[in-house]
């Protein structure tokens, strides 16, 4: 009867070590199967966002440029009506210069008769 136990102890450990020897390798299967979906899933996740990240970087670009182009274009109309105010203010000077040096030969004429 003790020689049946311990057979049967040990035909019943034999069975739990492969049965766990299997579920080991069935588990080793099924978490190299997993990690490789979830490695797959990571690069398509972050393959994603890169390409977002890209295409809002572009956009920023994109309005940055029009928006520079803008303030270049006011600045050359602020800088063209300058130069337009500064050529009226040089005429005026120099129409009043001239205006003035006739003034004095005239006035210098009219004293020498």
């Amino acid at each position: 009867s003790q020689i049946m136990k311990a057979f049967w102890r040990r035909k019943k450990e034999k069975t739990n070590l492969k049965s766990l020897q299997k579920a080991q390798k069935t588990y080793a299967k099924w978490s190299e199967e997993r990690r490789k979906k979830q490695s797959e899933l990571f690069k398509s996740f972050w393959a994603k966002k890169k390409e977002e990240e890209r295409e809002k970087n572009m956009h920023k670009t994109d309005i940055e440029e029009t928006e520079n182009m803008k303030d270049r274009k006011e600045k050359k109309q602020i800088g063209a009506k300058w130069s337009e105010d500064k050529k009226k203010e040089h005429r005026k000077i120099v129409k009043m210069f001239w205006t003035d040096e006739r003034k004095k030969k005239h006035s210098q004429i009219m004293k020498a008769f």
